[in-house]
């Protein structure tokens, strides 16, 4: 059990969109709207894991279906770094979170974690590595309890640190923070755009 949820902790705690916009949604719109977001980041995770467990990630990292999914996780990460370097002001992230609704960040979390090329090869390039051990009867129910755990944990934690740490920091610091954080989606966007051309070479 516990070196499942280490390895959730592990998985989501590496560097990519999803942790960059929990981290945005969290200084600027508080705990709630970045833990509804990791709510659906871990949500897109646990279906790449059953994907995994059911022996369908060959399917998702070769050929068409992953250029497809790079394609669109291209889409999704500029727009979100657009969108957050055209509003870095902390002025109305409030009213647009009462428009978007609590299901507003719990969508975007899954569209980014599900359409994000970074947790597809992740998820289904290193879980992949060990789905012989986890397709055992005994671990396959443990680890689809507890690795979307951990990895929830770690969403949490961030989320928790982001909100409270946000006090300290100056309207100044948030809105250049917004401003980096947008440009490393950009830049993700960019980097999975060459890799997605590279499948058609």
């Amino acid at each position: 059990m516990l070196e499942y949820l280490l390895l959730g902790i592990a998985l989501a705690a590496s560097p990519g969109p999803t942790n960059a916009e929990t981290l945005r949604r969290g200084l600027r719109e508080g705990f709630a709207s970045a833990l509804l977001l990791t709510v659906g980041a871990v949500a897109a995770d646990t279906l790449y894991l059953l994907a995994v467990l059911w022996g369908l990630s060959p399917l998702l990292t070769h050929g068409p279906a992953r250029t497809v999914l790079l394609s669109l996780g291209v889409c999704v990460l500029v727009y979100l770094g657009v969108q957050s370097m055209r509003n870095p002001e902390m002025r109305g992230e409030a009213s647009r979170m009462r428009r978007e609704g609590r299901g507003g960040a719990l969508v975007a979390g899954f569209v980014i974690n599900f359409f994000n090329p970074a947790a597809v090869i992740t998820w289904l390039g290193i879980l992949g590595t060990v789905s012989s051990s986890l397709l055992e009867h005994s671990n396959a129910l443990v680890s689809i309890v507890a690795i979307p755990l951990g990895a929830l944990a770690w969403g949490c934690a961030l989320a928790a640190a982001t909100h409270w740490g946000r006090r300290f920091l100056s309207e100044r610091a948030i809105r250049g923070i917004s401003y980096v954080t947008g440009a490393l989606l950009i830049g993700y966007g960019i980097y999975f755009a060459y890799l997605a051309a590279q499948a058609f070479l």
